[in-house]
């Protein structure tokens, strides 16, 4: 299970994503790989994110010039 935070601000004339993830993982996945499979999947959602605002006109405000920046702590 995790609890996660994002964070939309402004950030010049586009919009900067702030993701902070706190998680106890039940899922029996271990080891070395765990972090890096986690860190694919949330990937993978930030780039569906990315994908539906670059698919919305460009007059709805900070969707020309989405920046994702993801924050981590392992």
């Amino acid at each position: 299970m995790s609890v996660a935070t994002i964070e939309f601000a402004k950030s010049g004339d586009g919009t900067a994503l702030t993701w902070t993830e706190h998680g106890a993982y039940l899922d029996g996945i271990d080891g070395v790989q765990a972090p890096a499979l986690r860190e694919e999947g949330t990937a993978e959602m930030l780039d569906g994110l990315a994908r539906y605002l670059t698919a919305q006109p460009a007059s709805r405000p900070g969707t020309d010039d989405f920046r994702v920046a993801v924050a981590s702590e392992q």
